[in-house]
C-alpha cells in the first residue's frame, strides 16, 4: 500500500524536521515557524542524481490535509481517505488514511514526533543546514536527511540518503502561508469514465 500511494512523493513527508526536545536554535526557529502555519502552498521539484526532475504544486492544511499536483498525477488526502489519480491512465486508487503509517502526510508528526527518533545536528560549514540521523532501532527507513532552512525559517531544500546510499533531493519555493483553503479542496471526485480501484 505504501508503495502504491505517492511512490514518487512519499519520501517528502516521512522524515523528521524538528525536535521539541532539541535546544538547537535553528531547530527551534523552524519549529516555532511551522507552529504558526495553519496552511500553505509551495512549488516543489524532486529529483535524484542522473534522473528526470518532477515538478509540481503542494497544498497543505492542518492537520492531515494534503494535495499534490504534477503534470501527470493528482494525490489528495483529507486525513481519512487518500486518492491517487494517474491522469495518463485515467485511473484512481482510493485507500484509507493510516495514522500509524510514518510515510503518510501528517506534518504535526513530521515536525514534532519523529525527531525524537533521530540525532539532530547543525552542519558545521553551513549554519542553515540541519542533519538528521535516525537512532538505531528507530525504524525510520533512511540513513540521513540534510535540511536547508531559509532566512525566514522555512524549509527550502532537502537531501535524503537512503539505506542503499541512494539520494533524493527536494526543493521547495514560492511558499504562500495561512491561506483560506476549504475542506472541499482536500477531497477528490474521480473524473467520469475513470477506472477506480478502491482498497479501503
Amino acid at each position: 500500500m505504501k508503495n502504491i500511494i505517492l511512490e514518487v512523493f512519499v519520501i517528502l513527508f516521512f522524515f523528521p524536521f524538528v525536535s521539541a526536545q532539541n535546544n538547537n536554535l535553528l531547530l527551534k526557529k523552524v519549529q516555532d515557524k511551522y507552529s504558526t502555519i495553519s496552511s500553505f502552498s509551495a512549488d516543489f521539484i524532486q529529483y535524484a542524481p542522473n534522473s528526470k526532475k518532477i515538478s509540481g504544486k503542494l497544498y497543505y492544511k492542518k492537520e492531515n490535509n494534503i494535495k499534490i499536483e504534477t503534470g501527470s498525477s493528482t494525490i489528495v488526502s483529507n486525513g481519512s481517505t487518500n486518492w491517487n489519480y494517474n491522469k495518463k491512465q485515467n485511473k484512481v486508487i482510493i485507500s484509507a488514511y493510516d495514522d500509524s503509517d510514518a510515510s503518510m502526510f501528517s506534518f504535526s508528526k513530521l515536525i514534532f514526533d519523529f525527531p525524537s527518533k533521530s540525532k539532530v545536528e547543525t552542519d558545521g560549514n553551513e549554519n542553515n543546514v540541519l542533519i538528521l540521523t535516525p537512532d538505531e532501532n528507530s525504524e525510520l527507513n533512511f540513513a540521513q536527511a540534510r535540511i536547508w532552512v531559509s532566512k525566514n525559517d522555512l524549509i527550502n531544500k532537502i537531501e535524503i540518503t537512503g539505506m542503499n546510499n541512494s539520494h533524493i533531493i527536494i526543493e521547495l519555493s514560492n511558499y504562500k502561508l495561512n491561506q483560506n483553503f476549504s475542506d472541499s479542496q482536500f477531497s477528490f471526485i474521480p473524473p467520469e469514465g475513470s477506472r477506480i480501484i478502491d482498497l479501503r
